[in-house]
This record gives structure tokens, sequence and C-alpha cells, in this order.
């Protein structure tokens, strides 16, 4: 089993009871997702997604809105996995789900979001109220449980004083470009927003 994969099944562990999975009731689910990851099946919903997730990245950049990435990891997740909901229902298919997932990110080592779940339930508790910022990170966690994020390079090319959407990437494991980074799963939820803002 992954070091990933375990952390994000506590955290769903720790999920349940506030968020309706689409009858996903249990961490076996997660185990199998895992080890059919390879099946065509799975890597046919994997491709699309990832398609998917570059189009709607693509979009930012052609409208040249570094901006509008910038710390913005909740509602562009949520809006992409909106998307995605949407998107299955036009065309009538039924995919492996997604999921906004919550928690805590490594570069080289060194934290870039450190939060535990407790300082997440503060969070979820100050709602839109709250000053302080988020010291955790949101993403998109694919059914295969690889990881797409479309917000933390935006954020880090900001802090530098960068300014240029066209070096911006997508992180996504999928083609292996998140090697430097290390994601650990706090809490996985279908609608972010409702608890953040």
């Amino acid at each position: 089993m992954s070091n990933y994969l375990a952390q994000f099944i506590k955290a769903y562990e720790l999920s349940q009871g506030t968020v309706d999975f689409e009858n996903i009731k249990t961490s076996e689910y997660f185990e199998q997702c895992w080890e059919e990851r390879n099946s065509v099946q799975m890597q046919q919903e994997i491709i699309d997604y990832t398609q998917i997730a570059k189009s709607y990245f693509e979009e930012f950049k052609q409208r040249k809105e570094l901006s509008s990435l910038v710390n913005r990891c909740h509602e562009v997740s949520q809006n992409f996995a909106d998307v995605i909901s949407e998107l299955n229902k036009e065309l009538g298919i039924t995919r492996n789900p997604l999921f906004i997932t919550i928690g805590n990110v490594k570069f080289k080592d060194e934290y870039l979001y450190k939060a535990d779940f407790e300082a997440l339930e503060k969070r979820f508790q100050d709602g839109i109220k709250s000053k302080v910022p988020m010291d955790f990170h949101v993403w998109i966690t694919l059914p295969d449980l690889s990881i797409i994020d479309m917000t933390l390079h935006a954020s880090m090319l900001n802090d530098e004083g960068n300014e240029d959407i066209n070096v911006c990437q997508l992180i996504t494991d999928v083609d292996g470009s998140h090697s430097l980074f290390e994601y650990e799963p706090l809490f996985v939820h279908t609608d972010i927003m409702s608890l953040i803002d």
C-alpha cells in the first residue's frame, strides 16, 4: 500500500458523516481502485480527467489570469469538480468519482502548508468570517489516487514575484511532474466551498 493511499484512507474515514460520497462507504473501495489503477478502464478514466484538467487550466493561461489561481485552491478545485460532474451528466457517463482533497504539501522536503485535523475543523467553524490565511492546501485526487493540482505552482510563482502565467504549470503525478512535491491528505470532501466559505 502506498503512503498516499494510507493517508487518503485515513482522511476519508475522518470525513465520513460530513458528506455523501455517492454510496462509497468503505475504505476497501480505495484499496480496490489502487489495485485496478493499471486496468484499461481506469487508465482511460485518468486520461479523460487529465485532458479535461489540462483544457480547464489552459483557459486560465489564455486569459492571462495568474491572480485567479493564486491562493484560490479551494475555489478552483471545487469549480473543476463541478465541471466534471456536469460534463458526466451531459454525456450520460458514469465514472469513478474524483475527490476534493484538503491537506499539507511539502516541496523538496520543506512544508509549504502544514496543518492538522483540529486546525481544519476550526477553520471550517470560522468559515468566511475568518481573516486567518489557510494553513492547508486543496487539490484533486483522481480515482486511481493520482493528483491534479491547478493552483500550487501559481501561488509559488506569485511568492517569488513572478507574474508570468506562461511558465505556470499544472502539477500532476499522472505525468510525473510533481516528483518534488509530497502531498499529505487530511480531509476529503465533495463541496469544499460549503465548509470554508
